[in-house]
């Protein structure tokens, strides 16, 4: 499900519609810690990431 992520993130997680427009998002962790959401187009992709929060390294999941 998450195929050619490459190694530079280490959690990817569904999170449903977190920008109110109605299509489900993800947010993904880098290996550095920061934050990334990809908004969903609603016909199974998404678009480019932009950055929401750093420094989330110390966690060991997203929910």
């Amino acid at each position: 499900m998450a195929d050619n992520w490459g190694a530079s993130y280490n959690v990817v997680v569904g999170a449903g519609d977190i920008t109110g427009d109605g299509r489900a998002d993800i947010v993904s962790r880098d290996t550095s810690g920061k934050l990334w959401r990809n908004n969903g187009d609603g016909k199974g992709s998404f678009g480019p990431r932009t950055g929401i929060a750093a420094e989330w390294q110390g966690y060991k999941a997203l929910y």
